[in-house]
Protein backbone atom coordinates (compact mmCIF):
# COMPACT_ATOMS: atom_id res chain seq x y z
CA UNK A 1 0.00 0.00 0.00
CA UNK A 2 2.81 2.39 1.01
CA UNK A 3 4.61 1.48 -2.19
CA UNK A 4 1.55 2.42 -4.25
CA UNK A 5 1.36 5.82 -2.53
CA UNK A 6 5.05 6.46 -3.24
CA UNK A 7 4.59 5.60 -6.95
CA UNK A 8 1.53 7.80 -7.19
CA UNK A 9 3.39 10.72 -5.62
CA UNK A 10 6.35 10.28 -7.99
CA UNK A 11 4.02 10.22 -11.00
CA UNK A 12 2.31 13.39 -9.85
CA UNK A 13 5.64 15.18 -9.49
CA UNK A 14 6.73 14.11 -13.01
CA UNK A 15 3.46 15.32 -14.53
CA UNK A 16 3.81 18.66 -12.77
CA UNK A 17 7.35 19.10 -14.07
CA UNK A 18 6.27 18.23 -17.59
CA UNK A 19 3.43 20.75 -17.46
CA UNK A 20 5.80 23.47 -16.23
CA UNK A 21 8.26 22.73 -19.06
CA UNK A 22 5.52 22.89 -21.70
CA UNK A 23 4.25 26.17 -20.34
CA UNK A 24 7.73 27.66 -20.45
CA UNK A 25 8.57 26.51 -24.00
CA UNK A 26 7.91 28.99 -26.83
CA UNK A 27 5.05 28.16 -29.15
CA UNK A 28 6.10 26.33 -32.31
CA UNK A 29 5.63 28.23 -35.52
CA UNK A 30 4.47 26.73 -38.80
CA UNK A 31 7.31 26.38 -41.29
CA UNK A 32 7.38 29.06 -43.98
CA UNK A 33 6.52 27.90 -47.44
CA UNK A 34 9.27 28.14 -50.06
CA UNK A 35 7.20 30.32 -52.37
CA UNK A 36 3.78 31.86 -52.54
CA UNK A 37 1.22 29.97 -54.63
CA UNK A 38 0.85 31.12 -58.23
CA UNK A 39 -2.01 33.50 -58.92
CA UNK A 40 -4.68 32.26 -61.33
CA UNK A 41 -4.34 33.70 -64.83
CA UNK A 42 -7.04 34.85 -67.25
CA UNK A 43 -6.55 34.56 -71.00
CA UNK A 44 -7.30 36.46 -74.19
CA UNK A 45 -7.18 34.85 -77.64
CA UNK A 46 -5.23 36.19 -80.60
CA UNK A 47 -8.49 37.12 -82.35
CA UNK A 48 -9.75 38.97 -79.28
CA UNK A 49 -6.49 40.86 -78.92
CA UNK A 50 -6.47 41.78 -82.60
CA UNK A 51 -9.94 43.29 -82.15
CA UNK A 52 -8.70 45.25 -79.11
CA UNK A 53 -5.57 46.67 -80.77
CA UNK A 54 -5.69 50.46 -80.69
CA UNK A 55 -8.67 50.44 -78.35
CA UNK A 56 -8.32 52.89 -75.44
CA UNK A 57 -7.96 51.14 -72.09
CA UNK A 58 -5.74 48.28 -73.28
CA UNK A 59 -1.97 48.08 -72.81
CA UNK A 60 0.18 45.22 -74.19
CA UNK A 61 3.21 44.30 -72.07
CA UNK A 62 5.74 42.00 -73.75
CA UNK A 63 7.35 40.20 -70.79
CA UNK A 64 9.88 38.16 -72.79
CA UNK A 65 13.59 38.94 -72.74
CA UNK A 66 14.28 42.41 -74.11
CA UNK A 67 16.62 40.96 -76.76
CA UNK A 68 13.79 38.81 -78.11
CA UNK A 69 11.41 41.78 -78.11
CA UNK A 70 13.95 43.69 -80.18
CA UNK A 71 13.92 40.92 -82.79
CA UNK A 72 10.15 40.91 -83.22
CA UNK A 73 7.08 41.91 -81.20
CA UNK A 74 3.36 42.68 -81.46
CA UNK A 75 2.53 46.04 -82.97
CA UNK A 76 2.05 48.63 -80.22
CA UNK A 77 3.46 46.50 -77.39
CA UNK A 78 5.90 47.66 -74.70
CA UNK A 79 8.85 45.64 -73.44
CA UNK A 80 8.94 44.72 -69.73
CA UNK A 81 11.76 42.18 -69.40
CA UNK A 82 10.71 39.66 -66.72
CA UNK A 83 13.55 37.20 -67.21
CA UNK A 84 15.07 37.90 -63.79
CA UNK A 85 11.70 37.23 -62.14
CA UNK A 86 11.29 34.03 -64.11
CA UNK A 87 14.69 32.94 -62.76
CA UNK A 88 13.47 33.48 -59.19
CA UNK A 89 14.21 37.15 -58.44
CA UNK A 90 10.76 38.19 -57.22
CA UNK A 91 11.98 41.64 -56.15
CA UNK A 92 13.18 42.39 -59.69
CA UNK A 93 9.79 41.36 -61.08
CA UNK A 94 7.94 43.58 -58.64
CA UNK A 95 10.23 46.51 -59.46
CA UNK A 96 9.74 46.03 -63.21
CA UNK A 97 5.96 45.86 -62.95
CA UNK A 98 5.81 48.78 -60.55
CA UNK A 99 7.66 50.92 -63.08
CA UNK A 100 5.57 49.65 -66.01
CA UNK A 101 2.22 50.35 -64.32
CA UNK A 102 2.98 53.69 -62.65
CA UNK A 103 -0.22 55.71 -63.00
CA UNK A 104 -1.79 53.00 -65.22
CA UNK A 105 -5.31 51.61 -64.76
CA UNK A 106 -5.68 49.98 -68.20
CA UNK A 107 -6.41 46.35 -68.91
CA UNK A 108 -3.01 44.73 -69.29
CA UNK A 109 -2.32 42.02 -71.85
CA UNK A 110 0.79 39.99 -71.00
CA UNK A 111 2.72 38.48 -73.90
CA UNK A 112 5.34 35.81 -73.19
CA UNK A 113 6.72 32.99 -75.32
CA UNK A 114 3.92 30.47 -74.94
CA UNK A 115 1.57 31.98 -72.34
CA UNK A 116 3.08 30.16 -69.37
CA UNK A 117 6.13 30.86 -67.16
CA UNK A 118 6.95 34.49 -67.96
CA UNK A 119 3.26 35.42 -67.90
CA UNK A 120 2.79 33.61 -64.59
CA UNK A 121 5.60 35.45 -62.78
CA UNK A 122 4.31 38.71 -64.27
CA UNK A 123 0.82 38.02 -62.93
CA UNK A 124 2.29 37.14 -59.54
CA UNK A 125 4.24 40.42 -59.52
CA UNK A 126 1.15 42.43 -60.42
CA UNK A 127 -0.75 40.75 -57.61
CA UNK A 128 2.06 41.66 -55.21
CA UNK A 129 1.78 45.37 -56.04
CA UNK A 130 -2.01 45.32 -55.76
CA UNK A 131 -2.91 45.75 -59.43
CA UNK A 132 -6.55 44.91 -60.22
CA UNK A 133 -6.23 41.32 -61.49
CA UNK A 134 -9.61 41.51 -63.21
CA UNK A 135 -7.72 43.73 -65.66
CA UNK A 136 -4.79 41.37 -66.25
CA UNK A 137 -4.98 39.02 -69.24
CA UNK A 138 -2.42 36.65 -70.79
CA UNK A 139 -2.24 36.11 -74.55
CA UNK A 140 -3.23 32.50 -75.17
CA UNK A 141 -0.32 30.63 -76.75
CA UNK A 142 1.98 33.62 -76.30
CA UNK A 143 4.06 35.24 -79.01
CA UNK A 144 4.81 31.88 -80.60
CA UNK A 145 1.12 31.54 -81.44
CA UNK A 146 0.68 35.20 -82.40
CA UNK A 147 3.49 35.29 -84.95
CA UNK A 148 1.92 32.30 -86.70
CA UNK A 149 -1.70 33.49 -86.47
CA UNK A 150 -1.16 37.24 -87.01
CA UNK A 151 2.13 37.74 -88.90
CA UNK A 152 0.94 41.03 -90.37
CA UNK A 153 0.69 42.46 -86.85
CA UNK A 154 4.32 41.81 -85.93
CA UNK A 155 6.99 44.49 -85.96
CA UNK A 156 10.40 42.99 -86.86
CA UNK A 157 13.68 44.38 -85.67
CA UNK A 158 15.15 47.31 -87.54
CA UNK A 159 15.95 46.12 -91.01
CA UNK A 160 19.72 46.27 -90.82
CA UNK A 161 21.38 44.10 -93.43
CA UNK A 162 23.29 41.24 -91.83
CA UNK A 163 27.04 41.55 -92.40
CA UNK A 164 28.49 39.11 -94.91
CA UNK A 165 30.77 36.32 -93.71
CA UNK A 166 33.35 34.35 -95.64
CA UNK A 167 31.92 31.04 -96.80
CA UNK A 168 33.14 27.83 -95.20
CA UNK A 169 34.28 25.01 -97.46
CA UNK A 170 34.74 21.27 -97.26
CA UNK A 171 38.40 21.88 -96.40
CA UNK A 172 37.62 24.71 -93.94
CA UNK A 173 34.15 23.83 -92.61
CA UNK A 174 33.91 26.37 -89.76
CA UNK A 175 34.38 30.11 -90.34
CA UNK A 176 34.19 32.69 -87.55
CA UNK A 177 33.45 36.43 -87.68
CA UNK A 178 34.14 37.38 -84.06
CA UNK A 179 33.47 41.09 -84.61
CA UNK A 180 29.88 40.36 -85.63
CA UNK A 181 29.46 37.28 -83.39
CA UNK A 182 28.71 35.11 -86.40
CA UNK A 183 29.78 31.56 -87.24
CA UNK A 184 29.13 29.66 -90.47
CA UNK A 185 29.25 25.88 -91.01
CA UNK A 186 29.68 23.82 -94.15
CA UNK A 187 27.01 21.11 -94.39
CA UNK A 188 25.45 18.84 -96.99
CA UNK A 189 21.85 17.81 -97.51
CA UNK A 190 20.89 14.32 -96.32
CA UNK A 191 17.99 13.49 -98.62
CA UNK A 192 16.91 10.49 -96.53
CA UNK A 193 15.06 12.90 -94.27
CA UNK A 194 12.87 14.24 -97.00
CA UNK A 195 10.72 11.18 -96.31
CA UNK A 196 11.91 9.92 -92.91
CA UNK A 197 11.23 11.91 -89.71
CA UNK A 198 14.10 13.16 -87.56
CA UNK A 199 14.62 15.47 -84.59
CA UNK A 200 18.09 16.45 -85.82
CA UNK A 201 18.59 19.59 -87.88
CA UNK A 202 22.41 19.72 -88.06
CA UNK A 203 24.84 17.04 -86.81
CA UNK A 204 28.62 16.67 -87.18
CA UNK A 205 29.28 13.79 -89.57
CA UNK A 206 31.74 12.06 -87.18
CA UNK A 207 29.34 12.09 -84.23
CA UNK A 208 27.17 9.18 -83.15
CA UNK A 209 24.14 10.82 -84.81
CA UNK A 210 26.14 11.95 -87.82
CA UNK A 211 23.83 10.30 -90.34
CA UNK A 212 20.57 11.21 -88.60
CA UNK A 213 20.22 14.88 -89.51
CA UNK A 214 18.68 16.85 -92.35
CA UNK A 215 22.04 18.60 -92.76
CA UNK A 216 25.26 16.64 -92.27
CA UNK A 217 27.90 19.04 -90.91
CA UNK A 218 31.65 18.86 -91.51
CA UNK A 219 32.38 21.09 -88.48
CA UNK A 220 33.04 19.57 -85.05
CA UNK A 221 30.19 20.50 -82.70
CA UNK A 222 32.61 20.95 -79.78
CA UNK A 223 34.56 23.59 -81.70
CA UNK A 224 31.23 25.20 -82.58
CA UNK A 225 30.34 25.32 -78.88
CA UNK A 226 33.65 26.99 -78.05
CA UNK A 227 33.10 29.66 -80.69
CA UNK A 228 29.69 30.61 -79.24
CA UNK A 229 31.08 30.54 -75.71
CA UNK A 230 33.97 32.80 -76.76
CA UNK A 231 31.43 35.23 -78.24
CA UNK A 232 30.11 35.62 -74.68
CA UNK A 233 26.93 33.59 -75.27
CA UNK A 234 25.37 32.12 -72.14
CA UNK A 235 24.50 28.40 -72.38
CA UNK A 236 21.25 27.06 -70.92
CA UNK A 237 22.49 23.70 -69.61
CA UNK A 238 19.06 23.16 -68.04
CA UNK A 239 17.90 19.77 -69.36
CA UNK A 240 18.42 16.25 -68.02
CA UNK A 241 17.66 12.73 -69.16
CA UNK A 242 14.49 12.83 -67.08
CA UNK A 243 13.30 15.86 -69.06
CA UNK A 244 13.86 13.99 -72.32
CA UNK A 245 11.77 11.09 -71.05
CA UNK A 246 9.00 13.22 -69.57
CA UNK A 247 5.31 12.57 -70.21
CA UNK A 248 3.45 14.80 -72.70
CA UNK A 249 3.11 18.30 -71.30
CA UNK A 250 5.75 17.74 -68.61
CA UNK A 251 8.91 18.47 -70.59
CA UNK A 252 10.98 21.65 -70.50
CA UNK A 253 12.15 24.16 -73.07
CA UNK A 254 15.87 24.61 -73.62
CA UNK A 255 17.31 27.83 -72.26
CA UNK A 256 20.34 29.89 -73.22
CA UNK A 257 20.99 32.91 -75.42
CA UNK A 258 18.96 33.34 -78.58
CA UNK A 259 20.51 32.78 -82.02
CA UNK A 260 19.39 33.85 -85.47
CA UNK A 261 19.99 30.95 -87.86
CA UNK A 262 19.91 31.17 -91.64
CA UNK A 263 20.93 28.97 -94.57
CA UNK A 264 22.08 29.56 -98.12
CA UNK A 265 23.44 27.57 -101.05
CA UNK A 266 24.46 28.13 -104.64
CA UNK A 267 21.74 30.21 -106.28
CA UNK A 268 19.91 30.81 -103.00
CA UNK A 269 20.41 33.88 -100.81
CA UNK A 270 20.09 33.59 -97.03
CA UNK A 271 16.72 32.40 -95.75
CA UNK A 272 15.62 31.48 -92.21
CA UNK A 273 16.60 27.97 -91.16
CA UNK A 274 12.97 27.18 -90.34
CA UNK A 275 12.09 27.60 -94.02
CA UNK A 276 13.84 24.30 -94.85
CA UNK A 277 11.95 22.31 -92.19
CA UNK A 278 8.58 20.67 -92.71
CA UNK A 279 6.82 19.93 -89.39
CA UNK A 280 3.56 18.21 -88.56
CA UNK A 281 2.67 21.39 -86.65
CA UNK A 282 4.24 24.65 -87.77
CA UNK A 283 5.76 26.89 -85.11
CA UNK A 284 8.32 29.69 -85.45
CA UNK A 285 11.73 28.35 -84.46
CA UNK A 286 13.40 29.72 -81.33
CA UNK A 287 16.99 28.49 -81.49
CA UNK A 288 18.91 28.87 -78.23
CA UNK A 289 22.45 28.12 -77.08
CA UNK A 290 21.66 25.05 -75.00
CA UNK A 291 25.36 24.44 -74.32
CA UNK A 292 25.50 20.82 -73.11
CA UNK A 293 29.24 20.53 -73.67
CA UNK A 294 29.62 17.92 -70.92
CA UNK A 295 27.08 15.68 -72.67
CA UNK A 296 28.75 16.35 -76.02
CA UNK A 297 32.11 15.28 -74.61
CA UNK A 298 30.69 12.23 -72.83
CA UNK A 299 28.56 10.82 -75.65
CA UNK A 300 30.01 12.37 -78.82
CA UNK A 301 26.60 12.59 -80.51
CA UNK A 302 27.69 15.37 -82.87
CA UNK A 303 24.39 17.22 -82.29
CA UNK A 304 24.78 20.82 -83.42
CA UNK A 305 21.17 21.98 -83.87
CA UNK A 306 18.23 19.92 -82.59
CA UNK A 307 14.72 20.63 -83.82
CA UNK A 308 13.25 20.36 -80.32
CA UNK A 309 14.68 21.06 -76.85
CA UNK A 310 17.51 18.61 -76.26
CA UNK A 311 19.99 17.79 -73.48
CA UNK A 312 22.70 16.90 -76.02
CA UNK A 313 22.43 19.56 -78.72
CA UNK A 314 24.77 22.55 -78.66
CA UNK A 315 21.79 24.54 -79.91
CA UNK A 316 18.12 23.57 -79.78
CA UNK A 317 14.69 24.81 -80.79
CA UNK A 318 12.92 26.02 -77.63
CA UNK A 319 9.59 26.26 -79.46
CA UNK A 320 9.19 22.51 -78.78
CA UNK A 321 9.81 21.11 -75.30
CA UNK A 322 12.07 18.18 -74.47
CA UNK A 323 9.46 15.41 -74.62
CA UNK A 324 7.88 16.48 -77.91
CA UNK A 325 9.36 14.08 -80.45
CA UNK A 326 9.62 11.09 -78.10
CA UNK A 327 5.89 11.28 -77.48
CA UNK A 328 4.94 11.91 -81.11
CA UNK A 329 3.72 15.45 -80.46
CA UNK A 330 5.55 16.64 -83.58
CA UNK A 331 7.50 15.14 -86.48
CA UNK A 332 10.09 16.94 -88.58
CA UNK A 333 11.33 16.43 -92.16
CA UNK A 334 13.58 18.30 -94.54
CA UNK A 335 11.40 20.26 -96.95
CA UNK A 336 12.29 18.96 -100.40
CA UNK A 337 10.26 21.75 -102.00
CA UNK A 338 12.80 24.23 -100.60
CA UNK A 339 16.09 22.38 -100.08
CA UNK A 340 18.34 21.39 -102.98
CA UNK A 341 19.07 17.78 -103.84
CA UNK A 342 20.72 15.18 -101.65
CA UNK A 343 24.44 15.85 -101.18
CA UNK A 344 24.27 19.55 -102.10
CA UNK A 345 26.42 21.91 -100.02
CA UNK A 346 24.42 24.19 -97.71
CA UNK A 347 25.95 26.93 -95.54
CA UNK A 348 24.36 27.33 -92.08
CA UNK A 349 24.96 30.70 -90.42
CA UNK A 350 24.48 31.35 -86.68
CA UNK A 351 24.36 34.93 -85.38
CA UNK A 352 24.18 35.73 -81.69
CA UNK A 353 21.01 37.80 -81.28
Amino acid sequence: MKLNKVLALALAILLALAATACAAAPAATAPATEAEADVAMQYITADELEAALGTPGYRILDVRKAADYDIAHIVGSTSVDMDAAKEGDAAAGIAAMTAATQGVTDTLVLVCYSGKKYAQVSTNSLASIGYDLSKVLTLEGGFNNWIEAKPALVEPAAAAEAPAIAEPTLENPLVVDAANKTVALYTEVNGAYFTEPTRHGVVFKDGGNGDKAILRSYADEKQFYQVLFDFGATPGNNLTGADMGAKPGEGKAIEGDLLNVTVKWAGQDEIPFENIIKASEARPMEVRFGGNIETANAYNTGCTLCLDSCMAGITSNAAWTSESTANGLVTFYGDDSVLPADGTAVIVIFRLA
